[in-house]
């Protein structure tokens, strides 16, 4: 591979497909999962069925689960809600009325969440800080050949004009007259 030259946008694309071939955690999604499932739980009994039916739940247009679930408090005024479009009312409840364990598993997940983005923060910034050490293409491949599929293409040269060629002498061949001007066709 032709060596290029490496610019800060060159060294912050590289160092953005790093990341993003680095798998993101997806505790908040689980700890989403199961509240949803305990909302779930509250619901009527009709809008369970209709959510469970495959049938009706392509009709669905569900809501999101809205929270403010505060690390490190108590959360007593902190409210959760559930909707399912196209139902009368939000189900929703305040964070002290949840189960204690599903409190606890949710806490814990969050915790995970936070710890888990400041590790690939870390990472990140490590990535970053070995790429901006190189100035081209070739002297980062040969200490990290793995990070060769983050490089960009360098363009191909342009098509080579012979210098030594007798251009006029090939376009006389052809027909050209250097003494006629203009469209000679209509002549």
């Amino acid at each position: 591979m032709k060596s290029i030259r490496l610019g800060k946008g060159t060294r912050d694309d590289i160092v953005y497909g790093v990341m993003l071939d680095t798998p993101s955690p997806k505790f908040r999604e689980q700890a989403e999962k199961a509240l949803r499932k305990y909302l779930h739980s509250l619901l009527p009994t009709f809008v369970q069925t209709m959510i469970d039916s495959k049938e009706m739940n392509q009709f669905l247009v569900h809501g999101s689960i809205y929270w403010n679930f505060p690390l490190g408090t108590t959360g007593k005024t902190s409210t959760i809600s559930m909707s399912v479009l196209g139902l009368p009312n939000n189900y929703g409840v305040t964070v002290s009325s949840l189960p204690p364990a599903l409190v606890t598993e949710i806490v814990d997940l969050l915790k995970r969440q936070i710890e888990a983005e400041i590790q690939r923060d870390k990472l990140r910034m490590q990535v970053k800080g070995i790429v901006s050490k190189y100035s081209t293409s070739a002297k980062l491949l040969a200490d990290y050949p793995d990070f060769e599929k983050y490089l960009p293409i360098p363009p191909e040269p342009a098509m080579p004009i012979a210098i030594a060629t007798d251009t006029l002498k090939e376009l006389e061949l052809l027909g050209w007259n250097p003494n006629k001007r203009g469209n000679t066709s209509n002549q």
